[in-house]
């Protein structure tokens, strides 16, 4: 029994399809990863400057309460 040929190049047009599969779900998998570390980095950018804010801005307060008391 003669073997049987299919259409030249169909094994690897299969075998681009399943590549390109697996890329992108890779792909996929690392911008979710890079968008989560990024929100969480933009984040923690804002409460450390929230902090920092507060901070100065009760500094600010009780030096102004103490001179208006002397």
């Amino acid at each position: 029994m003669p073997a049987r040929r299919g259409t030249p190049g169909a094994y690897y047009r299969r075998m681009g399809r399943i590549i390109g599969a697996i890329l992108g779900a890779i792909l996929a998998i690392w911008f979710i990863f890079s968008t989560l570390s990024w929100f969480s980095l933009m984040l923690k950018t804002f409460v450390i400057t929230a902090v920092i804010a507060a901070v100065v801005f009760i500094v600010v307060w009780l030096l102004a309460g103490r001179r208006r008391q002397e």
